[in-house]
């Protein structure tokens, strides 16, 4: 039994707030983390866990094809770089897979199912990008997912209003850490992060928008419609033989010009 390894994971997980620990608060799971700061309970041990191991087996691919991808050296991000800060007396403490100091930018790198959506990763994963570029004093992070076999790579803007919320969060958590009590019932709402740049662009909810609602519900009811009338044109030109130049009857005819292009075209009575 290896009590001496087993003290020291315990202890390096207490003491301060860090990254994943952010979208535990977020989260709503208080009492799960609580027993970890508290000394109660050992952090989840994730070596045997397979998702979590591939991730950590492809984060130095991960960041040498996005430095290929964006045009960066390898050698001038430094990896795993712990930083360190202290908010509303918290001590803060993030691990970032890579930061480039020059460009003022931390990278950011995840795997997943091939399942899974960017939309998804962000909202789940927001709390800690910002975190990360709050104990760096970094404006922004290039958050790098691969999808199974696909990769895909957007900028991640560092958004005050969110951080300040999420400020308040840690705080009410810690204190529950601070004097031991345990905190039950925690109800945390969700924060909408459609006004954070992505890409330096931001989302926009248009469910109140009735000139969009209008437009949206046209588009549903004639989809099928549509999807009705290609089909009809593609068999009405495959229906065409060579031999012939036009087919037609009183209300369409497809022709076929001298370049053997078949146009299906309505016949104005």
């Amino acid at each position: 039994m290896n009590v001496v390894n087993l003290h020291t994971k315990k202890h390096n997980r207490m003491g301060f707030v860090g990254g994943t620990d952010a979208i535990k608060i977020m989260n709503g799971k208080w009492h799960e983390l609580w027993l970890e700061k508290t000394g109660q309970a050992d952090p989840t041990d994730l070596s045997d866990v397979f998702r979590v191991q591939l991730g950590v087996a492809t984060e130095e691919f991960n960041i040498k094809w996005f430095c290929k991808q964006y045009l960066y050296e390898y050698k001038d991000l430094m990896k795993q770089t712990e930083f360190e800060k202290t908010f509303d007396n918290v001590p803060y403490k993030g691990t970032v897979d890579a930061v480039h100091e020059t460009f003022d930018f931390i990278v950011e790198c995840k795997h997943t199912g091939s399942w899974n959506t960017y939309q998804k990763q962000l909202e789940y994963y927001m709390a800690q990008l910002q975190f990360y570029m709050a104990v760096s004093g970094t404006s922004k992070t290039y958050f790098s997912v691969i999808f199974g076999n696909e990769w895909e790579c957007r900028t991640v803007g560092f958004d005050i209003t969110y951080f300040n919320k999420l400020r308040e969060r840690i705080a009410e958590f810690w204190q529950y850490v601070k004097f031991k009590k345990e905190p039950n019932d925690i109800d945390i709402p969700t924060i909408n992060i459609d006004s954070i740049h992505v890409n330096d662009m931001v989302r926009r909810d248009a469910s109140k928008d009735n000139h969009f609602k209008e437009l949206a519900e046209i588009y549903k009811a004639t989809k099928q419609s549509h999807k009705d009338h290609d089909k009809a044109k593609k068999e009405l030109r495959s229906i065409i033989l060579p031999s012939e130049s036009e087919i037609y009857n009183e209300d369409i005819k497809v022709i076929k010009d001298s370049r053997g292009i078949v146009k299906v075209m309505e016949i104005k009575q």
